[in-house]
């Protein structure tokens, strides 16, 4: 999300163009100062054994429900429950919603952010995995920050397909994103990615916190059965809510940002540009010219992550 980087392979040192702005991130939101220095210095916290196991057994209540709604089909993929139709996944919202004051309460501020913004019932099968990549950030990450909780209803482990995430990315790789750009600035780099993540242990009972911006994925689930996990989307209550735009209109190094509202993300209408909303052009701060060294350099420097 921000800048143009011109990185010279070559070159003894990377011209000042390349050089990163600096993301400053203060989710005030998360009370426990220890966890909110980790999800700072990290992208991610994991916050053990806060969520009861009859929290558990409704969100896998519902998902047996959802089985049986006719919108439902089994899939090799990894699916969220919005898959399934729109009946399927307002029962999903409808659960997870109902469960989240249990969950937050005495973990994050409801006075600062809030936790009922969206969510869903996360569906992997046999085989299915996820791809690196990063999340909608909703804001201007520059300004505030996204979080979401990832919730497994078992224990994760290298064999269900765990959460896999590089350390420290969300402070290098915020880049302007959106719902509405067809391919992912660092999808060409897939495999790399892969190599250089870390797989971030997650049990049952568990709640992992992770900013929008860090670069992550989901291993393959190599079991018979159906790995359930569910998640959240958490945001500041005073932060400004942004869609960013690029198309024929938009100039080379330039991006439109619309400030929007929350009725915008709950119309469905995401695709195009946002009517009725104002309008901001700013520098487009993207990669253009990536390679895996620049990428190692950043991965190296930023990742700071040791395991519990």
């Amino acid at each position: 999300m921000i800048g143009q980087l011109y990185h010279k392979l070559f070159s003894k040192k990377f011209p000042s163009a390349t050089t990163l702005k600096e993301r400053h991130v203060q989710p005030m939101y998360i009370i426990n100062e220890a966890d909110r220095k980790k999800y700072i210095r990290d992208g991610f916290v994991v916050i053990k054994n806060i969520v009861s196991d009859e929290i558990i057994d409704k969100i896998v209540e519902t998902f047996t429900a959802i089985q049986k709604m006719p919108g439902y089909f089994e899939s090799e993929e990894l699916q969220t429950t919005i898959a399934y139709g729109v009946d399927a996944h307002n029962l999903a919202i409808e659960t997870v919603n109902s469960v989240s004051s249990q969950i937050f309460d005495s973990v994050l501020d409801n006075s600062k952010c809030r936790y009922d913004f969206g969510g869903g019932i996360i569906v992997k099968n046999k085989g299915g995995w996820f791809a690196p990549h990063q999340d909608c950030s909703i804001v201007d990450e520059y300004k505030n920050c996204t979080s979401y909780a990832w919730i497994p209803t078992v224990d994760m482990t290298s064999e269900n397909g765990t959460f896999y995430a590089i350390p420290g990315s969300h402070l290098w790789a915020a880049w302007q994103r959106s719902s509405q750009y067809p391919s992912w600035s660092l999808k060409k780099f897939s495999q790399f990615l892969w190599n250089n993540m870390q797989p971030i242990k997650v049990n049952k009972g568990d709640v992992l916190l992770f900013d929008s911006a860090l670069i992550h994925a989901s291993g393959e689930n190599k079991t018979d059965k159906i790995r359930l996990a569910f998640n959240m989307c958490i945001i500041e209550k005073e932060a400004e809510h942004v869609q960013y735009v690029k198309d024929h209109k938009t100039s080379k190094n330039a991006i439109d940002k619309y400030i929007v509202d929350e009725a915008y993300w709950y119309s469905g209408n995401l695709w195009g540009r946002p009517k009725g909303y104002k309008k901001i052009t700013e520098q487009l701060v993207y990669p253009t010219d990536l390679t895996e060294s620049y990428l190692l350099e950043l991965i190296q420097k930023y990742n700071q992550y040791q395991a519990d």
